[in-house]
């Protein structure tokens, strides 16, 4: 419920600095109601997309700051009842991209034929937007 955006992520970071667990649970939970014992939840586009994207502004909140792409598709349309389509998108776009693993800076291949341009797939996870949400 705290309106300080940095006492958030500091709470996060101390209480579940991975995605997973009862109390990650338990915030995405409250998350996805907006509401607390009937009490809207303060800057709650602000925590959904910490929650999302691992980040608050720039800095690394969660999972070390990745994006939350395995979010389970209802729940990411709960959320999004909850902050609103347009937000929603924003946060989105902002989760889109691809990161893992970084080869060498002159992307010459690696033994195993993997470099920057040609990431082993293992390696790597690539966000283009949950499919199939709608409210």
């Amino acid at each position: 419920m705290t309106c300080d955006l940095e006492a958030f992520a500091g709470r996060i970071l101390v209480s579940c600095p991975t995605r997973g667990g009862d109390v990650f649970e338990r915030v995405v939970s409250l998350l996805t109601t907006g509401r607390v014992d009937s009490v809207p939840i303060s800057n709650l586009s602000e925590k959904v997309k910490t929650i999302l994207t691992g980040k608050l502004g720039e800095e690394a909140v969660i999972a070390k700051g990745t994006s939350w792409a395995h979010c389970a598709i209802e729940t990411a349309r709960k959320l999004q009842e909850v902050v609103g389509e347009d937000v929603f998108m924003q946060i989105q776009l902002e989760m889109c991209g691809t990161w893992g693993h970084v080869y060498r800076q002159s992307d010459i291949p690696n033994r195993h034929g993997h470099c920057n341009s040609s990431p082993n797939p293992e390696l790597t996870m690539k966000f283009a937007g949950f499919k199939n949400i709608s409210i």
